[in-house]
C-alpha cells in the first residue's frame, strides 16, 4: 500500500492524506499504471543500497528493456514489467534505521559499483548521488550495459537475461581519474565496430573502442573542445543530439559523433542556453531552453515554439507517441509543473491537465486545502514518453515518487478547462488590480483581495 495514495481520476471520490484530499486526474490522463520508486518520505541513506530515487529513464525498444538510473544504480526491467507491476519491495533490504523503507518494483539487474558482487573497485564517497549527471548509462545491441560514476570511473556489465534484481557479470571498470570525469557515457555502433564515448560536463570526452568489451582501447587522445562536454543527450540507432558545455545543441551520426563533427549546431537564443534534448519517432529533435522550445528535423530545419511560455526554468524535455512533455516553474505561481503539448503538423499545441501535475505532485506552498506527498519527491529529474501495445505512457521520475502514467491518444479530443467560478474570478480582477497599482507605484487597499482569498481558502 502506497504511503502517499495513487492519483485517482476525478471523476470519483478523492484520496485522502492525513486528512487532506489528494488532486485527482483526468484527461489526458487516463489511469495511473504502477508507481516504481516510493521513497518520498525516506531519508539520505548511503549505507548499503544508497536510498532509491526515481531519476534517469531510457527507453531501449530494440532490445526490449526500460533502462533506469534508480538512486546510484543503473537497472533494466523488460518493458512490459512497469506495465502490469503492482508489488513494489524494500529497495535497502533490512536495514536498522531506514523508515520508512524506499520501496521499488524490483528491476531484472544492475550495476552498482558500491554493492557486493558488482567487482567494482570503489572509495567511500561522500555525496547523496555519485553516478553521472548527464547520460549516466546506456546499453547497446549486444546487451552490454555502460554506466559512469565520476568517483569510481565508468565500465561495462552484461545483462544476462536475470531477473533477480542482483548484479549483472561484471566485465570491466576503468577507474577514475583517467582521461575524463565520465559524466555521460553513449554506446554507438558504426559498421561493426562498437565504440563508447565517456564525457564531461564542460569541454571533454575520450573515445573508446569496445568491440571486445572487457579490453577497451582508447582512440586518439581525449578531446577538449567545448563542443565535446555532453552534460544531456538522447540517441537514436544512428544519431545522437546532446547539450554541449556551453549550452549550445549538436546532432551527429554515430560515425560523426566519434570523429568529433557534428552535422547540425545550435546556439542558444534565450538565458543560460539549451539544456536538455529528446529525439520522436519521426526522428525530429526537441530541444529546451529557458522556455521555448524548439524543433530540428532530419533535414536541419530549425523553428521555435514559445507553446511552454507560462513556464519558465523548463529543466527535462521528452517526446514521443504524438506529444511533448517538459518540467518547469509556472511562472503564476512559481510552483513546479509538468507540461504537454500535441505535435500536430503546425506545430505543438499545448493540452491541458487541469493543473494535475502541479496539484498532485508539487503543491504550491500556499496550498494548505490540498495532500501533498513526503519533502523527498522533488523536480526536475526525468519525463519519458512511450507508445506500446496501443497506448501511450508517461514515466515520471521525480526523485521519491517514480509513476507511470497512461495518456489518452494525442488525436484525441480534450475538452478545455472549465471557466473560473466567480470566487475565482473576482480574485483575479482584485489581483491585477494589485498588479497595476504597484506598477504605477500608488497605494492600494489589500483587505478586499485578502479577504477574497480567505473565502477560496476556506470553502469546501
Amino acid at each position: 500500500m502506497a504511503s502517499y495514495p495513487l492519483p485517482r481520476p476525478k471523476t470519483g471520490p478523492p484520496a485522502t492524506h492525513n486528512g487532506l484530499p489528494v488532486y485527482g486526474f483526468s484527461a489526458p490522463v487516463l489511469r495511473h499504471v504502477c508507481r516504481y520508486v516510493e521513497s518520498d518520505e525516506t531519508g539520505r541513506f548511503r549505507l548499503g543500497f544508497r536510498t532509491a530515487r526515481a531519476r534517469q529513464v531510457r527507453i531501449f525498444p530494440a532490445q526490449n528493456k526500460l533502462g533506469m538510473k534508480i538512486g546510484n544504480a543503473a537497472v533494466l526491467y523488460p518493458i512490459d514489467k512497469l506495465f502490469t507491476a503492482r508489488d513494489l519491495v524494500n529497495a535497502g533490504g533490512s536495514e536498522a534505521g531506514r523508515t520508512p523503507k524506499d520501496r521499488v518494483v524490483r528491476w531484472s539487474g544492475m550495476l552498482y559499483p558500491e554493492g557486493s558482487g558488482s567487482g567494482w573497485v570503489v572509495g567511500s564517497a561522500d555525496a547523496e548521488e555519485v553516478m553521472g549527471q548527464g547520460g549516466a548509462f546506456d546499453l547497446d545491441d549486444r546487451g552490454y550495459l555502460y554506466a559512469g560514476f565520476p568517483d569510481f570511473g565508468w565500465g561495462i556489465s552484461k545483462d544476462d537475461g536475470r531477473t533477480t534484481g542482483s548484479q549483472y557479470p561484471f566485465v570491466v571498470q576503468i577507474e577514475g581519474g583517467t582521461e575524463v570525469s565520465p559524466h555521460s557515457v553513449v554506446s554507438v555502433r558504426v559498421g561493426e565496430t562498437y565504440y563508447a564515448v565517456v564525457a564531461g560536463q564542460v569541454n571533454s570526452c575520450a573515445v573508446y573502442n569496445v568491440t571486445d568489451p572487457a579490453n577497451p582501447q582508447l582512440v586518439g587522445q581525449p578531446r577538449t573542445a567545448p563542443k565535446d562536454g555532453i552534460r544531456k543527450y538522447d540517441r537514436t540507432a544512428d544519431r545522437i543530439a546532446w547539450v554541449d558545455g556551453g549550452n549550445r545543441v549538436h546532432i551527429a551520426t554515430n560515425a560523426g559523433l566519434v570523429a568529433g563533427t557534428p552535422t547540425v549546431s545550435v546556439p542558444g537564443t534565450e538565458r543560460g542556453g539549451f539544456i536538455d534534448v529528446a529525439f520522436d519517432e519521426a526522428g525530429n529533435v526537441w530541444a529546451v531552453e529557458d522556455s521555448l522550445l524548439w524543433r530540428i528535423t532530419p533535414a536541419g530545419v530549425k523553428t521555435s515554439f514559445p507553446v511552454f511560455s507560462g513556464l519558465r526554468g523548463i529543466r527535462t524535455v521528452a517526446a514521443g507517441a504524438g506529444y511533448v512533455a517538459v518540467v518547469g516553474t509556472d511562472r503564476a505561481d512559481i510552483t513546479y509543473d509538468v507540461k504537454l503539448a500535441r505535435i500536430e503538423a503546425n506545430g505543438p499545441v499545448l493540452v491541458p491537465t487541469d493543473s494535475f501535475f502541479k496539484n498532485y505532485y508539487f503543491p504550491h506552498g500556499n496550498r494548505t486545502d490540498l495532500a501533498r506527498p513526503g519533502r523527498y519527491a522533488s523536480p526536475p529529474c526525468d519525463l519519458a514518453l512511450f507508445s506500446h501495445g496501443g497506448k501511450t505512457y508517461l514515466f515520471c521520475a521525480f526523485e521519491g515518487l517514480g509513476d507511470v502514467l497512461e495518456l489518452a491518444p494525442r488525436d484525441l479530443t480534450i475538452p478545455p478547462p472549465p471557466p473560473p467560478d466567480a470566487l475565482i474570478a473576482e480574485c483575479r480582477r482584485l489581483a491585477e488590480e494589485q498588479i497595476t497599482a504597484a506598477t504605477n507605484r500608488v497605494s492600494a487597499n489589500l483587505a478586499p483581495f485578502a479577504a477574497a482569498l480567505d473565502r477560496l481558502r476556506t470553502r469546501p
